[in-house]
């Protein structure tokens, strides 16, 4: 059998294609593609290549949210004056990186087959999780000008660091699951 159909006369019910097969996409030729993944749960090449996409977005939220808020934060920190003017900037950094970390973790929870009983798995819905209330919790904040303000701000920076080393450990048993996978 083909891996192509015509359209209207091949379709994901008819008897030809195995069942279970579901249309990956049309395309605007006369033509359509089927996915060898089950609808049912996810299997084989398609389910590995969204683990090692997971794991490239999780990493590039290490390298690059990492930095439009901790660097932030430690800026904002390390300033002697502390105004809503500078603070506003930095709340536009926690709300890029909120959009980021819903998606991943929307992705993560989107995660079937033996990948959900992996430590891995808890531990980026866990780290993904937390880091959504902190990032919310920031993102609701006024500019901390008093003593009182940016001592909370900084122990909100100390849990965000918790949650960067443990995103590593997560990602490093992701990676440590992809390889086994490869064997």
């Amino acid at each position: 059998m083909s891996l192509y159909g015509e359209v209207g006369s091949l379709t994901a019910n008819d008897p030809a294609v195995s069942p279970g097969l579901i249309p990956l996409q049309a395309r605007k030729s006369r033509y359509i593609t089927y996915d060898f993944c089950r609808s049912a749960a996810e299997t084989g090449w398609n389910a590995g290549r969204r683990r090692h996409e997971l794991g490239r977005n999780t990493a590039q939220l290490l390298g690059n949210q990492n930095y439009m808020v901790v660097e932030s934060i430690s800026s904002y920190l390390s300033d002697p004056d502390k105004t809503e003017a500078k603070w506003r900037p930095i709340v536009a950094n926690f709300e890029k990186t909120l959009v980021s970390v819903h998606t991943l973790l929307a992705d993560v929870k989107q995660e079937k087959g033996d990948f959900v009983l992996e430590p891995a798995y808890v531990k980026l819905q866990e780290m993904l999780n937390g880091r959504v209330t902190l990032l919310t919790r920031l993102k609701a904040m006024d500019a901390p000008t008093t003593a009182e303000e940016v001592a909370l701000l900084k122990e909100i920076n100390a849990r965000y660091m918790t949650l960067v080393a443990s995103t590593r450990k997560a990602l490093a048993e992701l990676n440590a699951y992809l390889k086994d996978q490869k064997k």
